[in-house]
């Protein structure tokens, strides 16, 4: 059943999902499966024409993205339409191999005359975004080989090379993959205590579209998402993490006052416990 998430709703989702603090307490948000999709659930804010979508993979290629639910719930509320795997009811945290057939389905349904009347048409389907975290953020990068990608987001992620010791037997994802990227890309760890740490970098050098390497030590695997640092709870991350979210998404798709804040001296992800560096941009 779908519902609408408004100001009063806030310390609900907080309970479900850890949420950070919404972009704007009036914006309220339609959360619903997406219909004729139902595996895949809609945020969509009730205002706002030509919005941005994003399609979002799970950690542990997961069914359920109840973990992130705070923080799509945020990002709809900055204008994007947002498109996540798993239903809204779904909880099962069973890994899966990667299955980027999953965000496929998303960008053919927001393109489907479905999709389209859900969204009331307010979802500009020139500008669609891939995202994920960990397993999710492998799902992202294989969906870029679609060209109606226009660009990528891997959290705490980044594929293993083909013989290296450790890689998981169920994964279907190689280094190689990565020559499919051909659009803006970004790939953001957490230092060396993020288990995807050295794939990530693997995966920055393979990569020859524009591309952002982010790093910030303190938020390790999950850190970014649970609002840790440093394994500890700390004030204030959940909004820092919507606010590099949109940041990060802004950026990839040209806003050049959210690129600036990854590139150039002085940029905000290049201090304060942030490393940035870029190519291409």
């Amino acid at each position: 059943m779908p519902f609408t998430i408004k100001a009063p709703a806030r310390a609900t989702i907080a309970l479900l999902a850890a949420a950070p603090a919404l972009a704007d307490p009036d914006t309220a948000i339609l959360r619903a499966p997406a219909e004729g999709l139902e595996s895949h659930t809609l945020y969509l804010p009730l205002e706002g024409a030509d919005l941005p979508v994003l399609v979002w993979g799970n950690g542990s290629c997961a069914a359920s993205h109840y973990l992130y639910t705070g923080l799509l719930t945020a990002i709809a509320q900055h204008g994007w339409a947002v498109i996540a795997v798993g239903s809204p009811g779904e909880d099962s945290s069973a890994g899966n191999p990667e299955m980027p057939e999953r965000l496929i389905a998303a960008i053919d349904w927001v393109e489907s005359e479905a999709g389209q009347a859900q969204t009331e048409g307010r979802a500009d389907t020139g500008r669609i975004v891939a995202a994920g975290h960990s397993c999710g953020g492998l799902e992202a990068m294989l969906a870029a080989a679609d060209a109606r990608v226009s660009a990528v987001l891997g959290l705490n992620t980044g594929f293993f090379p083909a013989d290296a010791e450790g890689r998981p037997p169920k994964m279907t994802s190689t280094l190689e993959d990565a020559a499919a990227i051909t659009v803006p890309f970004m790939i953001v760890n957490g230092g060396e205590g993020d288990i995807a740490h050295g794939n990530s970098l693997l995966t920055y050098e393979a990569v020859t579209a524009p591309k952002l390497l982010v790093s910030n030590p303190a938020i390790e695997h999950s850190g970014l998402f649970y609002g840790t640092r440093e394994g500890r709870t700390r004030p204030g991350s959940h909004a820092e993490a919507v606010d590099f979210m949109v940041d990060a998404l802004g950026a990839l798709l040209g806003e050049e006052a959210a690129l600036a804040k990854f590139t150039g001296e002085g940029c905000t992800y290049c201090g304060d416990g942030w490393q940035s560096e870029s190519a291409g941009f």
